[in-house]
């Protein structure tokens, strides 16, 4: 098996785990779907169900529309979430600042990828 389909299994394997799946895009509107009521609580670690929507927004509010559609090939949703997941906060500030965390990621690795990819001095 190559490294991108062991990375796809992976990928899979970890939205699985995470209970979430995705849908949609920031201009149709995100389609979340649970496969248990505390999904989203078990991501952020959390036991009040209002914080897990409350963060999965927040979340959703930093990634582009490429980053957040159907094309599963740069689609970053479930990545924020099992990076989120992984840091197991333990409070409400471990929680914010795992968000945080994620979304700072994801915008460098963003940034660094167009400054790559640029091709004029301009585009820099």
């Amino acid at each position: 098996m190559g490294e991108k389909e062991k990375a796809e299994d992976q990928a899979t394997e970890m939205t699985e785990d995470l209970l979430v799946g995705f849908k949609g895009s920031r201009e149709e509107g995100h389609n979340v779907s649970l496969t248990r009521k505390d999904s989203l609580q078990k991501i952020f670690n959390t036991t009040d169900k209002f914080q897990g929507p409350a963060y999965l927004n927040q979340c959703l509010m930093v990634l582009s529309d490429l980053e957040s559609g159907d094309n599963e090939a740069n689609d970053q949703r479930s990545f924020m979430l099992a990076v989120i997941h992984e840091m197991a906060p333990k409070d409400p500030v471990e929680r914010i600042l795992a968000v945080q965390m994620a979304a700072t990621h994801l915008t460098t690795i963003r940034s660094a990828s167009r400054l790559a990819h640029s091709t004029t001095l301009q585009m820099r």
